[in-house]
């Protein structure tokens, strides 16, 4: 197995050996192969039973263009407080001064959500609350957010209080979920790496240089697994408009109808009139119908057989039927098309 390994397979084991538990990050630092090496990496060597791959699921949060405005100039609700303990007797419409547009009613329905401040008879007043320096929860977060995203199972109880006012807010935080994976040896994998493992050139496919040069003949060639992964192949499938013909065709043919086997091409005479579809039959248009300019014109079938869908059309002929009522244009039955239908008798 170890002279099957590639050379990247064999990196990240010995980095592995050196960590212990490790991300996938972790282990492209110490190795110093890219993520996207280390993740094919890691997905080679668990089928080979060497690692073993621990993964569970987290929540991401990171701040968005409010967030990053508030963690600047700080929340409409300090803001609107810091403003309260310079001025007294002030009103709603004083917040106006130093907030803009919305965030005065956002800073009026937090104040009272916070219990920071009071209206009375309009005009805002603080509370004890809102006179201490103590920041609020999402305040604090809002500072830890600053610095980079933040995973949520790192967040002690008060982070999650903060986390829980911020997402009420509009474009304030981001939260997406993440993947985690810790990885480390299985006792094969341990096994293995206590025999010993060497990082030396290999060569796993030959190019037209070596073979010009002769280089191969002294190069140490990576053995191939035949019983190595290989790429997923999925087959075609039948197309569901094919899957719907056929299952109507079986249900015909249970029925004891006989399948017609015909042209391609075909006349609109055996296509659409035999048949008794009236000229003016919207399925008979170009938009459903494909109409060829060669050959333009079809050979029709003896006078006899024209003649008596022509009644059949017009009148009804010997039927019982009144017909279509219209004058039978002989010239349309001549035009050529793709065949539309199937026939059964």
């Amino acid at each position: 197995m170890l002279e099957e390994l590639h050379i990247n397979e064999k990196k990240a084991l010995l980095a592995l050996s050196k960590l212990g538990h490790a991300s996938p990050e972790q282990i492209a630092d110490s190795s110093g192969l890219n993520i996207n090496s280390v993740m094919r990496v890691l997905y080679w060597l668990s089928p080979k039973g060497l690692i073993q791959i621990d993964e569970r699921f987290d929540e991401k949060i990171t701040l968005q263009k409010e967030g990053e405005h508030y963690l600047k100039d700080g929340l409409p609700e300090r803001r609107a407080v810091d403003y309260l303990k310079t001025k007294k007797d002030a009103t709603i419409k004083d917040l106006g001064e130093i907030l803009e547009g919305s965030e005065v009613n956002i800073a009026i329905g937090w104040l009272r959500k916070k219990d920071l401040a009071a209206i009375e008879k309009g005009k805002l007043i603080l509370k004890e609350k809102g006179r201490e320096d103590e920041k609020t929860e999402d305040e604090s977060l809002l500072e830890i957010l600053g610095i980079g995203p933040v995973l949520k199972s790192k967040l002690n109880d008060e982070r999650k209080i903060g986390l829980t006012l911020l997402k009420s807010r509009q474009n304030v935080i981001k939260i997406e979920e993440k993947v985690l994976r810790e990885i480390s040896l299985t006792d094969k994998g341990v096994e293995l790496v206590k025999g010993g493992i060497e990082i030396g050139d290999e060569i796993t496919q030959l190019d037209h240089g070596m073979l010009k040069s002769g280089g191969w003949k002294d190069a140490e060639f990576r053995p191939y697994d035949v019983e190595g992964m290989a790429p997923e192949i999925l087959p075609a499938k039948r197309h569901p408009l094919r899957t719907m013909i056929d299952e109507i065709r079986e249900i015909f043919l249970q029925m004891g109808f006989k399948e017609i086997s015909g042209p391609i091409v075909e006349s609109s005479f055996w296509n659409f009139d035999a048949l008794f579809v009236p000229q003016d039959h919207p399925a008979r248009e170009m938009q459903d119908t494909f109409y060829l300019e060669n050959p333009k014109e079809a050979k029709l079938p003896q006078k006899e057989v024209l003649d008596a869908i022509r009644a059949a059309h017009e009148d009804g002929g010997v039927t019982d039927s009144v017909g279509w009522r219209y004058t039978w244009d002989i010239e349309k039955a001549k035009k050529t098309l793709l065949r539309t239908r199937r026939l059964y008798t």
